[in-house]
């Protein structure tokens, strides 16, 4: 490591290793009462059960009064029987006809009166799971860990219905025994929160008090007691499924099979062992249902971030989450790339999936200890080269592999864990030509440290490598990042020249390190008109690894956010960037000096609790003598209960700014040039869901992007005596133009059975229109539009019926 690295990463490493400490805490007590007759589940509290049950009514605000009386009264009643826990709400209003109701997705219901129930069922003190329910009856569900890191992706099979009267709305939840982990003792206590949320005002209010300051937040939960004789049982649940895909059109032109229908199945299953153990396996798993990835174009050396939306992967991500993104699940079956042409043709065509015949996984806590595994085979994908003869050769565009991960966490104490996670892809058949399938491997330990004060220190080191080389990587942040009021932290990164863990995880770089401090003053009850404010300063400073001097970003940023009482909120800032060598703009080339940059910026939205609420951001940049300008606007409404809308626009200008366009050939020497680029990009996203029923629902999301560049003034990038580099006149002038017109219409229709089962019947419509240099056109929507419906078109029909047996 280098001089300039080691003190600073030493002092972050010492302070992670400081023995930090939580406070105990002393929580209120709810017992539940065991139930011989249990109620039945349809939202009405008169069931002769719940007269047995203790009423709790000690609900304290925490939102935007902290410590204040709720502005609508509620009762808490708990019941359990061998089977399952029976939570039942009485949610009193004073102006019942002003609760928002909303029909949505589960998982994603409209902003409406809610109630989420918190429950730690092994007492960790920073895990558990959520069940949530609207006014409406929409259901949500997933699990929260690190004492307050809240993620929707696990999906549990349970009930809860709710029904609105003259007095408020009442919630009643029934959530199985079989579907959560908990202990193995004969007398229980659980721990437990209850938060309701007002629509209306915005009010969050629970059981029991939570303050709003508070870093911590699991191990402030109250005590679920009174619980006997609960005993943990294995459990297997069977999904199966059939599906089929029929495309509407044809592609002209292509060289494949005419495959309008294609039939699948598969089989999803999920055991719990009586441990504590759940398994999670699928065979020929199916993913049409998924909302499809928004179409970009990307003109920068990063690669765009893609992030997992497949239920089976979503399901106990969290456990394989690291500072270091050493496991990035969309890497398993992802799109093939076309491999390089063989026999000096042209590759005409790839297959558009790869596909995962298998995935399985588990995920366990005993004790201190939590654990995952994660197996998942892809089989190879194909490609076709036409070559100059005009004959065609089939080529393997992706080999396939096994793709695993392992995972171990261990939580001594409450404010305290250390874990170690390690991935390896194994491919299948021998290295094609052309392609980049080479075995790859990481591993990392990783830890986190924190305490009731706000102070946290956490971090990873990590090796990684493939069949070309092995690197390492470090990464470690510390500071006070959870205090009331000044919050400050530094964050240090070292990624070794070699490190790759792109081929199963995901970094936007290697060979760098990057030093970056923050500063924040929060004021969460200031006076006046204001409800929230907070200023933030920060730096950042990072160089390449193997070159110290080489600086590639050095920028300060100060920037603010307000909620004033209305509910509006307003935020802004400005920063500087020093000049750098970007040593990834010529894609292996020398350093290209970027010269200078300063940027504003400036936003705000409405109060999103209105049916209707307008929200954007616009900057202005100037970089060198460049300029930049950028304008986003979301327009959100909620006019019906059943109806949610929502549209956003963006809009980037780009004025003569130089970016790298090719590498040529100068008579033996590589020759890296530029043009000055103006660009006009604009895209527009229309999403909704309609609710039917709460458990029938329509899903629309709609994408237009459009994207022009126009090149000029030529230069290339030479090498003066010095070592620097400037950019000098060029003898070559290419035309570099481009313009892409993009459209994405995806319908679901979704219908929630029983048993976590499902059907679903599913749209999808694309459609593309790309010119290059001389066919490439000036910025004209209309004009470009029109030319889009000449072309191909991309129609599909798909659906998916799966059903749920527990055995």
């Amino acid at each position: 490591m280098e001089p300039a690295l080691l003190r600073p990463t030493l002092f972050l490493l010492l302070f992670s290793l400081w023995p930090a400490g939580l406070r105990a805490q002393e929580a209120r007590a709810l017992p539940a009462a065991r139930c011989d007759r249990c109620p039945t589940v349809d939202g009405r509290l008169d069931d002769a059960a719940w007269a047995a049950a203790r009423v709790e009514r000690g609900f304290v605000q925490r939102n935007p009064r902290e410590g204040e009386a709720p502005g609508a009264p509620s009762e808490l009643r708990v019941l359990y029987d061998a089977g399952a826990l029976y939570i039942g709400l009485r949610l009193l209003d004073p102006e019942p006809h002003r609760i928002r109701l909303g029909l949505g997705r589960r998982d994603a219901p409209p902003d409406s009166d809610r109630v989420r129930i918190y429950l730690d069922p092994v007492l960790s003190g920073d895990r558990g799971y959520w069940f949530q329910v609207n006014a409406s009856g929409v259901l949500s569900d997933g699990v929260i860990y690190d004492e307050n890191v809240v993620d929707s992706s696990w999906d549990g099979v349970w009930d809860a219905r709710a029904r609105v009267d003259e007095k408020g709305w009442t919630a009643e939840f029934r959530i199985p025994l079989s579907g959560i982990a908990y202990q193995d003792v004969d007398r229980q206590q659980w721990g437990m929160h209850v938060e309701r949320y007002i629509q209306r005002t915005q009010e969050k209010n629970g059981w029991p008090a939570m303050p709003r300051t508070s870093v911590t937040f699991v191990s402030r939960f109250g005590r679920l007691t009174g619980l006997q004789g609960l005993k943990r049982e294995a459990s297997l649940r069977l999904l199966p499924y059939v599906a089929g895909e029929l495309s509407l059109q044809q592609p002209a032109g292509s060289t494949r099979p005419d495959e309008r229908f294609r039939p699948n199945a598969g089989l999803d299953l999920r055991y719990s062992f009586s441990g504590g153990s759940a398994l999670s396996a699928a065979i020929n798993p199916d993913f049409g249902q998924v909302e499809e990835d928004p179409a970009v174009v990307n003109l920068s050396p990063d690669e765009t971030f893609f992030g997992e939306k497949r239920p089976f992967f979503l399901e106990g991500a969290t456990l394989f989450r690291t500072p270091i993104r050493l496991l990035h699940t969309r890497r398993i079956g992802a799109r093939p790339v076309a491999p390089d042409a063989a026999f000096g043709g042209e590759i005409e065509e790839v297959d558009p999936e790869a596909r995962i015949i298998g995935a399985a996984k588990v995920i366990g806590h005993h004790g201190i200890v939590s654990y995952g595994v994660l197996d998942a085979v892809v089989l190879p994908s194909s490609a076709v080269e036409r070559k100059p003869d005009g004959g065609k050769a089939d080529r393997v565009a992706h080999r396939g592999g096994n793709h695993a991960a392992a995972r171990v966490l261990l939580r001594p104490k409450r404010w305290a864990s250390v874990g170690l996670l390690a991935t390896g892809l194994t491919r299948f058949g021998s290295e094609e030509p052309g392609t980049d399938d080479t075995d790859a491997y990481s591993g990392g330990l990783d830890w986190d440290l924190r305490n009731d004060d706000g102070w946290r220190a956490n971090g990873q080191l990590a090796v990684a490598g493939d069949e070309d080389g092995a690197g390492y990587a470090l990464q470690l942040r510390a500071g006070l990042r959870g205090a009331p009021r000044w919050r400050y932290w530094l964050d240090v990164e070292s990624f070794s020249p070699d490190f790759e863990i792109n081929h199963l995880g995901f970094q936007w770089r290697t060979n760098m390190a990057r030093f970056a401090a923050s500063v924040q003053h929060r004021l969460p009850n200031p006076t006046g008109s204001l409800r929230e404010l907070y200023v933030t300063l920060w730096g950042r400073y990072a160089f390449r690894h193997d070159a110290p001097k080489l600086s590639f970003d050095r920028r300060v940023e100060v920037n603010t956010w307000f909620m004033f009482n209305n509910l509006w909120e307003l935020w802004c800032g400005g920063g500087h960037r020093f000049p750098v060598d970007d040593d990834r703009e010529t894609r292996g080339g020398p350093a290209y000096p970027r010269p200078e940059e300063t940027y504003v910026y400036l936003g705000g939205n409405t109060d999103s609790s209105k049916a209707v609420w307008l929200g954007g951001t616009s900057s202005f940049t100037m970089e060198g003598s460049s300029p930049y300008f950028r304008v986003d606007m979301t327009l959100t409404t909620a006019l019906l209960d059943r109806l949610k809308l929502s549209l956003f626009v963006k809009y980037r200008r780009w004025w003569d700014r130089p970016r790298w366009v090719e590498t040529a050939d100068r008579q033996g020497r590589p020759g890296y040039l530029f043009g000055d680029l103006n660009r006009d990009a604009m895209e527009a996203r229309l999403s909704g869901v309609l609710g039917v029923t709460r458990d029938l629902t329509v899903s629309l999301f709609g994408q237009l992007l459009y994207d022009v560049g126009r090149y000029s003034h030529y230069r290339e990038l030479l090498p003066l005596d010095d070592g620097r580099v400037l950019l000098g006149q060029s003898a070559s002038a290419p035309d570099a133009d481009f313009s892409r017109l993009s459209m994405i219409i995806n319908t679901v229709l979704r219908w929630d059975l029983s048993g976590g089962a499902a059907a679903y019947l599913v749209y999808k419509m694309s459609a593309t229109l790309s010119r290059d240099g001389a066919s490439a056109v000036s910025f004209d929507p209309g004009g470009d539009l029109e030319a889009m419906f000449d072309q191909d078109q991309s129609h599909l029909l798909l659906t998916k019926l799966s059903y749920g047996w527990d055995l």
